[in-house]
């Protein structure tokens, strides 16, 4: 009888060496796993130390997705009510109400948006003063065995993107999240049939 090379069984050895080999590689998923919760961990207790910060981005996120809301209601006002009646007065109060509302909405988006980027580079400032204060206290064979611009790149390249975290996916995610729930809370008001 003939056998074919691929349906041979494989010999004790290849079995020993496939089980070391899987062995391996769930203790590297493990010790990535535990690796990541702790990054995580840190990451957090860095911006745990910014609690204020959040939330006051966070009640500037609502307000202004609030204001930004109030101009349908004002358009539903105007043509339910002001233009049946051809109050042409009125109109002009709620006109420089929507103004007003649409400047204001403006002032809080810039509030917001300065508020976002002092607490990323605040954020950027702690962990990089840390780094810093870290490598210093390591030996100097540390600097000998390791090339000069792999410890710059960790001090800038890989710390900047933790501003780019902050300033764009997170404050983004929540912002449009906020805005996805009024939006339907407002569809639900003025519409509800």
């Amino acid at each position: 009888m003939i056998t074919l090379p691929f349906f041979k069984k494989p010999t004790h050895r290849e079995r020993h060496r496939a089980a070391r080999e899987t062995k391996r590689r769930d203790r590297a998923k493990r010790f990535k796993a535990l690796r990541d919760q702790i990054y995580w961990a840190r990451f957090l207790g860095y911006v745990g130390r910014h609690k204020k910060t959040i939330l006051g981005i966070s009640a500037l996120i609502v307000l202004g997705g609030v204001l930004g809301l109030a101009l349908p209601f004002l358009s539903r006002f105007v043509l339910d009510y002001i233009v049946p009646k051809q109050d042409y007065a009125l109109l002009n109060w709620v006109i420089l109400g929507g103004l007003g509302i649409y400047l204001l909405h403006a002032v809080l988006r810039y509030y917001e948006q300065r508020l976002v980027t002092t607490f990323s580079m605040d954020l950027v400032t702690e962990i990089r003063r840390d780094l810093f204060r870290y490598q210093m206290r390591l030996p100097l064979t540390y600097f000998e065995n390791n090339a000069a611009g792999k410890l710059v790149s960790k001090l800038t390249y890989s710390v900047m993107m933790i501003k780019v975290l902050v300033e764009t996916f997170a404050y983004v995610c929540l912002r449009e999240s906020v805005n996805i729930l009024l939006l339907t809370v407002a569809a639900t008001v003025i519409d509800w049939r």
